[in-house]
């Protein structure tokens, strides 16, 4: 139920500036669930917790005595557009550009995460080395969103006010986990859709459910899904077509030769330039052809006793990260006389 992190009285990185870490001690407990966790926060039991959903956060923000960190991540959510051959509607790039352009990611995120985090233009923020600037990008605009469709013909010939073309409707099935933040965020992209003539419908499982059966069997047309991010970014599995079948990562489905070469010559460097040069075609490539729409970076929510003083924020790539720092936290101030 807990563990005890010891003090290190020759830890390197306080010295010289002093001799030890302020703390004598860290305990590290767990609960159930994050909400648990908060109220043994509220009442005292406890001096931080993480990993928090955004009503939890809100719940931490009205304690008197606690304060609420939010850390930038790697953790991307995307919408994955199936454009294998069977899924009609997504088979050509106006379409799926249409669709980048019709959606409001802003709202997206605020929907979603209430405004904790970044709006995506690629699979990895620009903190990253991986990081690409000039991606192509798609600014939300409903007229233009309309326009593009109208030059691909996908009209409403029968005004039911859908488009369609050649018999077929613009019209999908978005699925996604059931997750507050996920439903919330999918439901924010099927207005936003619908005002371009898109019907989107949404299909919310649990996330299980989702992961064993909608994604290992591809039976998905759109997919709305996280992705955890690193601090060293893996592009492969997302784009290489030896990830297209399941149980591969390449959800969309989209590959070329080029991007599988670059991808597989990326995997044979560990000199960041030259890999950042590599997938920097590849970047480009998803970005212009829209086959994933990555949406939004979510941050890390840590609330924390104002007791605790110390702690700095920076970008994390995985919850522990939090503790970066630790060894400047501290509870009591020392008065010299």
């Amino acid at each position: 139920q807990q563990v005890t992190l010891a003090r290190n009285d020759h830890y390197y990185a306080v010295q010289p500036e002093r001799t030890r870490p302020y703390l004598d001690k860290v305990v590290l407990r767990t609960y159930p669930s994050p909400s648990e966790a908060l109220t043994a926060l509220a009442h005292g039991d406890i001096d931080g917790v993480g990993g928090l959903s955004t009503g939890d956060a809100e719940r931490a923000r009205a304690l008197n005595d606690v304060n609420l960190f939010s850390f930038p991540t790697n953790d991307v959510t995307a919408l994955f557009l199936n454009v294998r051959p069977a899924k009609q509607q997504f088979r050509e790039t106006a379409v799926r550009q249409a669709i980048a352009t019709a959606i409001d990611e802003g709202a997206v995120l605020d929907a979603a995460v209430d405004g904790r985090g970044r709006v995506a233009d690629e699979m990895v923020p620009p903190t990253s080395w991986a990081y690409v600037k000039d991606v192509p990008t798609f600014a939300h605009s409903v007229e233009q969103a309309k326009a593009m469709l109208d030059g691909a013909d996908w009209k409403d010939h029968d005004g039911d006010g859908i488009r369609d073309k050649n018999g077929v409707k613009l019209a999908f099935d978005l699925s996604t986990s059931d997750e507050p933040p996920r439903v919330a965020a999918a439901a924010q992209i099927r207005d936003d859709l619908l005002k371009v003539g898109i019907a989107a419908t949404v299909r919310s499982v649990p996330f299980n459910a989702l992961v064993e059966g909608v994604v290992q069997s591809r039976a998905y047309d759109a997919l709305l899904i996280g992705i955890t991010g690193s601090g060293d970014p893996e592009p492969y599995p997302l784009f290489h077509s030896s990830e297209v079948a399941p149980p591969g990562h390449n959800l969309s489905g989209y590959f070329t030769l080029a991007i599988d070469r670059a991808l597989e010559a990326a995997r044979k460097t560990s000199d960041e330039t030259q890999r950042r040069d590599l997938i920097a075609p590849v970047f480009d490539a998803i970005a212009t052809e829209e086959p994933v729409i990555f949406l939004y970076f979510s941050d890390y929510l840590y609330a924390q006793s104002k007791q605790v003083q110390g702690l700095r924020i920076m970008p994390i790539t995985s919850p522990s990260e939090r503790l970066w720092n630790v060894g400047d936290w501290y509870v009591k101030t020392a008065i010299k006389r």
